[in-house]
């Protein structure tokens, strides 16, 4: 499977992270340059981050934006594509899994990423491997770090993208156009998140959005706001609508994960 692995230039050390754990799990990969602020003009800049359910970043424009680069490359192309972020860790199961999801035709998005929240997952499974399944994903919240997605998705995805703003992830998240799956046990998780589940992190990283003063969101009008708060209000009541009719299909619930798929690279770092 072609795997995009999205990286600022000036994060030499997320790249070389990668470029060690995709040649530890027999994995080719395309590096596909993100975009930055100086990359968009800054009409755009400010547009788009007046746009969502709360100011936008200037740095989380742009990280939407690359994420669009990425659906748009795999718009044009007619197999399933793995986008990952720098900072992502993978299981040892991943070659196996992508393999698999190769022949599947029942998602057109898979996201294999955990993030220490809960989902509402379907109680539908499909046999991925001997050892995981995909679990059908109806509301997922955070996490744009590790996903495979199909060319009509990405379509969709993209269109979506550019009638409205937001974080690549509540994009993604809030697009119920498209059939969305869960790995179990989960097959990646940003480094951000070892800590949390008692993994040593292979790399100790800091988030690129909102490292500068100068990136802060500009002070809203009363009319910004309450167009923030419509837009937050309207998101909450999709979400709310999408747990009522998943009820009785779906039950809100942690992630499944097995530490030990990620032990093996942690000790293969030292």
């Amino acid at each position: 499977m072609r795997i995009l692995i999205i990286n600022l230039a000036h994060e030499k050390q997320r790249m070389k992270f990668q470029t060690a754990q995709m040649k530890r799990l027999g994995l080719d990969f395309e590096r596909l340059p993100a975009l930055t602020v100086d990359d968009i003009g800054e009409p755009d800049l400010t547009w788009r981050a007046a746009q969502w359910e709360r100011p936008m970043r200037k740095t989380e424009v742009a990280c939407l934006y690359s994420h669009q680069r990425a659906w748009q490359m795999v718009a044009e192309g007619n197999e399933p594509v793995l986008i990952l972020e720098d900072d992502a860790l993978l299981s040892s199961k991943t070659p196996e899994i992508l393999a698999s999801l190769q022949q599947q035709t029942q998602a057109n998005h898979v996201t294999l990423e955990i993030r220490g929240r809960k989902k509402i997952l379907g109680h539908e499974t499909i046999k991925l491997t001997n050892d995981t399944v995909l679990s059908r994903l109806y509301q997922d919240r955070t996490g744009a770090g590790a996903y495979v997605i199909w060319p009509d998705a990405a379509t969709i995805l993209l269109n979506r993208s550019h009638k409205t703003a937001g974080l690549a992830d509540a994009i993604i998240a809030g697009c119920y156009h498209i059939s969305s799956w869960q790995v179990e046990p989960a097959a990646a998780m940003q480094l951000d998140q070892c800590d949390h589940y008692g993994i040593k992190s292979p790399l100790v990283t800091r988030s690129t959005i909102g490292v500068n003063s100068s990136d802060k969101p500009a002070a809203a009008g009363f009319i910004q706001l309450l167009n923030f708060k419509r837009r937050r209000l309207v998101s909450q009541l999709r979400m709310g609508l999408r747990q009522l009719s998943s009820l009785a299909r779906a039950r809100r619930r942690f992630v499944a994960i097995e530490i030990r798929d990620y032990q093996h690279h942690i000790a293969s770092d030292n």
